[in-house]
């Protein structure tokens, strides 16, 4: 019904520009005004090419899709072909011949829903055409779909691109979302499948999520760091980087995406300030649980403030002055952030200190002893506290364009890739396996995605996210570090979704991020579903259909349904026998499958 509606939309719109002016409208504008009969599409997707047929065009023709002005390819007095502009919804079409402005024509940008299409609809991704399967989509959690889609070279010549990507329905109330730090300590890394094992329990199951930021990769005392800010359970565990400006004009490296309430996600910079003031001393604290530089060139990273997440020392290396900090009365860890936490300095501050225990309830400062570099402010050094000094640290950490905005989760990305409905200009120009986390323009769903080898280009990641509806997107960790999990499910229902550098073993990365379920427990099967819906085939090739079996909300409990009955619809293409397909001869067919009165298809083509 959706489809057919768009269609008749479209027919009517194309049917009520396809005329010629009327008496009242000439009377109304110039002669000379540029008037636009007919568009060649009113549906489509960003670097598609459309005509626009009309009247009083100019070779100096320009064209706005809203705001957004189109590249003119090109244009007669009649016509103007154009390559539409990056842009979601519908907008108004206007053609300006230098000296006035057309009528306006309505123009729809295209998305994608859940599972439809199927089987090779063409998409136009960055200027080349794709083959875009959808090959498997299925329940996996409370409100949450998983999709497998599949890159297709037209003409089949080059490897496949395969894409994964979990749809979150924000609305479910027993949804909600974790970030977590590998081992829960920050000097280590653990692979996403691991996290997912380690903090689920039962009513509290990390049952579907991806990598989250890059780490550090140097082979010191910090290997695993987060790069940027971490937020869990509204607790500071690393704190981002300060904003550069021209981080901030390009989508650069410091955006985060936040989480109100553990559900809501919106993307936006952080924005991060620290000191800690004695009776005599003002220190900037530059940073949270991350490694400190000691070379006087390096500014900005001379003070940190050191807590448990770094576990049983501060890990710094190289001789700074460091301070234990007991809380005062009233005051606990976690420190949270956004207030004022009093300390005391318990004991003497260490002028040359390696690695200084952190007490348990408390923390420490970890400064460079000498001053900041030529011409910046001098810093005040920690070793000038002493024993008894009562130390107020205020930890402040926002969004930049939402200030008062509240969030309990936050995580780390590399690129804001889609930014209000809009491809960011900068592109990560390297084919790599990628990993990103979306949001929909109203915030009703969060979206999930990897893609595998031979990968794409941020920018590539950014639009085929933005046909499935995503209005502001975040790149976070690439590489053989992408990793996507859903509990009891993918490679030997490990929960290994993709296919890391070729292979079928994860990585470790620094962090996850995860959808976790509150749904009660519960392991009866009451829905299935096919854990492939399209396969393609070459004659000679086999393929073993498994099917799901899925609680009331959506968790899969058995993965491999047996009672399930399963039959072929086209014995020209091959044999079904034992639960096993054999491709015989192109062509087409389905496997239809039964289970509990419901009925669901495996499209098969062997090609």
């Amino acid at each position: 019904m959706r489809k057919l509606s768009v269609v008749v939309l479209c027919i009517a719109t194309l049917a009520a520009c396809n005329k010629q002016r009327t008496d009242a409208e000439l009377g109304s504008v110039s002669k000379d005004a540029p008037y636009i009969t007919s568009i060649s599409a009113g549906l489509g997707v960003f670097g598609d090419t459309l005509t626009i047929t009309g009247e009083s065009f100019a070779k100096n023709t320009a064209v706005l899709f809203g705001a957004n002005g189109a590249k003119v390819i090109d244009a007669g007095d009649t016509y103007v072909k154009v390559m539409v502009p990056q842009g979601t919804g519908s907008v108004y079409i206007k053609v300006w011949n230098g000296d006035y402005s057309s009528n306006s024509v309505a123009f729809t940008y295209k998305t994608i829903s859940q599972g439809e299409g199927g089987i090779g609809q063409i998409v136009n991704i960055q200027g080349s055409y794709y083959l875009l399967d959808t090959t498997a989509f299925f329940d996996v959690g409370p409100g949450t779909r998983y999709m497998q889609l599949v890159l297709n070279d037209t003409g089949f010549a080059y490897d496949p691109v395969k894409i994964n990507m979990l749809v979150y329905d924000v609305s479910n109330p027993y949804l909600t979302f974790k970030p977590v730090l590998a081992n829960d300590k920050i000097p280590t890394t653990e692979t996403v499948l691991s996290m997912a094992s380690r903090k689920s329990a039962p009513g509290n199951v990390y049952f579907a999520g991806t990598g989250g930021d890059y780490f550090r990769a140097t082979t010191d005392n910090f290997h695993g760091q987060p790069i940027q800010g971490l937020v869990i359970d509204g607790d500071l565990v690393t704190s981002p980087t300060y904003l550069i400006a021209s981080d901030v004009n390009t989508g650069g490296v410091d955006a985060h995406a936040f989480f109100e309430d553990g559900k809501k996600l919106f993307i936006d910079y952080a924005v991060y300030h620290g000191s800690a003031i004695s009776k005599t001393q003002f220190l900037s604290i530059d940073g949270v649980n991350k490694i400190r530089l000691g070379a006087l060139s390096e500014a900005r990273r001379y003070i940190m403030l050191m807590t448990k997440y770094t576990g049983a020392s501060t890990l710094q290396s190289n001789a700074g002055a460091e301070a234990s900090l007991l809380p005062a009365s009233g005051f606990s860890f976690p420190f949270g952030f956004n207030k004022t936490t009093s300390f005391v300095v318990n004991g003497n501050v260490a002028a040359l200190q390696n690695g200084m225990a952190i007490p348990a309830s408390g923390a420490v400062l970890s400064g460079y002893p000498g001053r900041a570099i030529s011409g910046t402010t001098p810093i005040t050094e920690v070793t000038k506290l002493a024993n008894g000094d009562t130390v107020k640290v205020d930890i402040q950490l926002h969004p930049k364009n939402a200030p008062s905005r509240d969030f309990t989760q936050m995580i780390g990305g590399r690129s804001w890739i889609i930014r209000n409905g809009i491809l960011n200009d900068t592109n990560w120009l390297a084919k790599l396996q990628r990993t990103a986390i979306g949001v929909s323009e109203d915030e009703s769903k969060v979206y999930m995605c990897t893609v595998d080898n031979p990968g794409l280009f941020t920018k590539e990641v950014a639009q085929l996210m933005q046909l499935y509806g995503v209005y502001n997107a975040l790149n976070l960790i690439g590489g053989n570090e992408t990793t996507m999990f859903v509990k009891n499910a993918g490679y030997n229902n490990t929960g290994l979704m993709n296919r890391p550098n070729n292979g079928t073993a994860p990585y470790a990365n620094g962090e996850g991020i995860f959808g976790v379920s509150s749904a009660p427990e519960d392991n009866a099967v009451a829905a299935f579903a096919p854990a492939n819906r399209l396969v393609r085939l070459a004659v000679g090739d086999t393929f073993t259909p498994v099917f799901y079996g899925m609680n009331q909300y959506g968790l899969i409990v058995n993965t491999a349904l047996t009672s399930v009955t399963a039959a072929l619809d086209n014995s020209a293409i091959g044999t079904f026998s034992g639960g096993m397909f054999t491709a015989a001869a192109k062509g087409t067919g389905t496997i239809t499958a039964t289970y509990g009165g419901v009925t669901k298809s495996i499209k098969i083509i062997v090609q």
